[in-house]
């Protein structure tokens, strides 16, 4: 099951920074890895058969790469910019 953006990046409100940014990696590698099959025309690899499809799956990563490099962000300016601490 995906979760919607906002859901996601919840998973990830106590998280040090250093994690989030292998979060944003593995993010990385997992949009990298389905551009391949999420672009092909004629649809012949076997991950068209499952549900989300590829071409779902690209979305909703991008989606959290999104969500959560704007969390990221955040962070970063409260806690290492500012000195502020956790996010709350």
């Amino acid at each position: 099951m995906m979760l919607d953006p906002r859901s996601y990046v919840d998973e990830f409100r106590k998280a040090s920074f250093e994690k989030l940014v292998k979060e944003r990696e593995r993010l990385y590698k997992e949009i990298k890895a389905i551009e391949s099959v999420a672009f092909e025309k004629e649809r012949t690899s076997n991950a068209w058969l499952v549900c989300p499809g590829p071409d779902v799956k690209y979305q909703v990563y991008l989606q959290y790469l999104a969500a959560l490099s704007e969390f990221m962000a955040e962070k970063y300016r409260q806690e290492k910019v500012w000195g502020e601490g956790e996010l709350k």
